[in-house]
């Protein structure tokens, strides 16, 4: 229950990645000449819940499963 949280945005926001990058056909130069690709790609990476939750999640596992960062 600690991490559900962080599990369930994280899990959303890959989700939502992969999708971006499969509508792109996986194609890096096609996202990158695709303005609304490239905003939603904006938008997930500068996502601060997405990354404070990461940030929480990698923390959890460096001091519950001895994980490094």
């Amino acid at each position: 229950d600690e991490i559900a949280d962080d599990v369930n945005m994280v899990n959303d926001a890959t989700a939502e990645m992969i999708a971006l990058f499969d509508s792109v056909d996986y194609d890096v130069t096609k996202l990158a000449t695709d303005a609304e690709a490239i905003a939603k790609f904006q938008e997930l990476t500068a996502n601060t819940e997405f990354n404070d939750a990461a940030s929480r999640l990698d923390a959890w596992g460096v001091e519950e499963c001895g994980f490094e960062s």
